[in-house]
């Protein structure tokens, strides 16, 4: 991990400075094809605290770093195997945090009771991992880097981020929960009023829940919520407010903050490598930063298999279908509508999924065929990709079972041909749904 060190001109004998862990946002700064890192792009936050009395540790992301690694492997790379062998990118950037602040305690020049973290976006989300890890941290500025799961889920604020803000949540948590683990320590929700990707009703959720557990404690005093005017971007008021915290709880003053945090070095200036080194790992992090799962013995008997399905089931239901309920509610199916069109009969039928989610299932086979004569079903589980295909070749000409939509896609003549020709070729039916949040019950905020 590359990274700047900025220390203050001046100091006495034996004297130790209050340290600063600033993690970067996602600024890219590259020019002629080489990397100088996202140290760059915010360097000018180390500089103001190294100039107004504290150590400060500027380290680089391994998406925009000097060393590029990569944030976005299911983001837009599908890497799906990420999820499933627990790695997150999230994850390195917290460890490359613990590893900075391991760092700035082993220099003479820091008090090691005395290390704040903050940084802005994806800088953010890293301050609340670190701080939330990390009890040496004591006091945290997450600037734009957390808001509630509803935004990121409802509202589609996960569009506009990358894997790195994210935990490998099995547990279903919502990101208060993340902030809460702070507590009792000094912490400052910072935010503007117009962040499109942190979006005000949610940080102020996030707030809310977060000051039951300071309140709870008798600390409230140690929490803060900030909001400046502005769109998702680091400006000098969110600065300032930042700067006065760190120096309330790190150095017990209240100065009047009168000095903004300005650019001083050009961008080779804060290179770290000439060459980067050829045994560099961060590049391939997500190869080896999760231990490879050892090799899983094939059961050679009935009843090893037996007993080794049975614990693959109970890791699965524990791990992975952990928020399905342990009795499930009865289906009580109803049908909807039976229509004929064209040579085909489609049913659509509403069931309950779990209280109070009702899904519809689809049936569609050659009209005139008994079902009892079928000689095979095809359940099909649709995505949205997969949803707005079915809708543009079933909602033309069955549109009552559609009802609830306010407009369908542009109807594909060719697939409905399609399915045509193949109910008049074979005795199968298809039969289609939608989890929850996608066609009839898609999410809307």
């Amino acid at each position: 991990v590359t990274g700047n060190l900025y220390l203050p001109k001046e100091r006495k004998p034996n004297e130790k400075f209050p340290a600063i862990l600033y993690v970067c946002g996602h600024g890219r700064v590259k020019k002629d094809g080489v990397s100088y890192g996202n140290k760059v792009h915010y360097h000018h936050h180390g500089s103001w605290f190294a100039r107004h009395g504290y150590v400060c540790l500027t380290i680089d992301t391994i998406q925009l770093g000097e060393i590029e690694g990569l944030h976005h492997g299911i983001y837009s790379k599908n890497m799906w195997w990420w999820a499933s062998r627990g790695y997150t990118p999230a994850g390195v950037e917290a460890w490359n945090g613990i590893r900075g602040i391991d760092y700035l305690q082993s220099r003479p020049e820091v008090d090691g009771e005395r290390i704040g973290v903050t940084g802005r976006s994806g800088g953010g989300a890293y301050s609340w991992w670190v701080a939330a890890l990390d009890e040496r941290v004591k006091a945290a500025v997450p600037v734009a880097g957390i808001t509630s799961m509803r935004n990121h889920v409802v509202d589609g604020c996960v569009e506009g981020h990358c894997d790195c803000m994210y935990q490998v949540n099995s547990q279903g948590w919502d990101f208060a929960m993340i902030s809460s683990l702070v507590a009792p320590r000094a912490l400052l929700i910072s935010n503007t009023d117009k962040d499109r990707i942190f979006p005000l009703d949610g940080v102020v959720e996030v707030h809310r829940k977060t000051k039951r557990v300071y309140d709870m404690l008798g600390v409230s005093n140690n929490l803060g919520l900030q909001i400046t005017e502005g769109p998702h971007k680091d400006t000098q008021d969110l600065r300032v407010h930042a700067f006065s915290w760190f120096n309330r709880f790190l150095k017990n003053e209240r100065p009047l903050i009168d000095k903004p945090a300005v650019k001083y070095f050009e961008p080779k200036d804060l290179k770290v490598f000439d060459k980067l080194p050829e045994d560099e790992i961060t590049s391939k992090i997500h190869d080896t930063f999760v231990l490879p799962l050892a090799p899983v013995p094939i059961p050679d008997d009935k009843k090893s298999w037996e007993s080794y399905r049975a614990m693959v089931i109970s890791d699965l239901k524990k791990n992975v279908f952990r928020a399905w309920p342990a009795k499930p509610d009865p289906v009580t199916l109803r049908k909807v509508v039976d229509l004929e069109a064209d040579g085909i009969a489609l049913s659509a039928y509403d069931f309950v999924s779990q209280e109070p989610w009702n899904l519809r299932l689809f049936v569609a086979h050659r009209k005139g065929l008994p079902r009892k004569d079928l000689d095979l079903v095809v359940l099909n589980v649709l995505d949205e990709k997969g949803w707005g295909e079915f809708a543009a070749t079933y909602g033309k000409p069955f549109p009552k079972a559609f009802g609830e939509l306010d407009e369908l896609p542009d109807h594909d003549a060719d697939a409905f041909a399609s399915e045509k020709r193949m109910f008049k070729n074979q005795e199968w039916a298809m039969a289609y749904v939608a989890p929850r949040g996608i066609g009839l019950t898609a999410w809307s905020g």
